[in-house]
């Protein structure tokens, strides 16, 4: 019973061990993915500009155009309103960043609310990706989802 007793304690013990290295391991990445967010959110209103003015570049052509479209030009304007936008998915990832680094604090198996909140990380940051066509933005979401990737595969061994 003894023995059984200080086996079990020492295997506490290491799960315990084991646990604090993948949250530090966890936390290190959420700064990871929150730092590229916020350079995603900084780099926003040159991407926003820099289409803005694609766009009115390619209204001006419509618009000079001997058949002109004005059906095609209020799609155009309804295409930008929609695509360029990334504020609320930055806002909602960053969200999602908190209440990960909250659910880590708890004392109680926080694995499957662990996977729920980063499937929510990975669909912001897909959003992000499709709606801008900038480079620099693509090369981001890409660092962003190999962390959130690295970070599923800690959740699904967490408890």
């Amino acid at each position: 019973k003894k023995a059984t007793e200080k086996a079990l304690g020492e295997m506490i013990k290491m799960r315990r061990r084991e646990g604090a290295a993948m949250a530090a391991d966890m936390k290190r990445r959420l700064r990871t993915i929150t730092t590229l967010t916020r350079s995603i959110m900084r780099d926003a209103p040159q991407v926003l500009e820099k289409y803005r003015q694609r766009l009115k570049s390619r209204i001006a052509e419509l618009v000079d155009s001997p058949a002109n479209d004005t059906g095609r030009l209020e799609m155009e304007i309804t295409l930008f309103a929609d695509k360029c936008d990334i504020s609320e998915e930055c806002t909602r990832l960053l969200s999602h960043i908190d209440l990960f680094t909250h659910a880590l604090a708890e004392d109680k198996p926080v694995g499957k609310t662990l996977t729920f909140i980063l499937q929510e990380m990975n669909r912001e940051s897909n959003t992000i990706a499709s709606k801008s066509p900038d480079t620099n933005v693509a090369g981001a979401v890409i660092a962003l989802k190999e962390e959130l990737e690295k970070l599923r595969e800690l959740a699904q061994n967490a408890e």
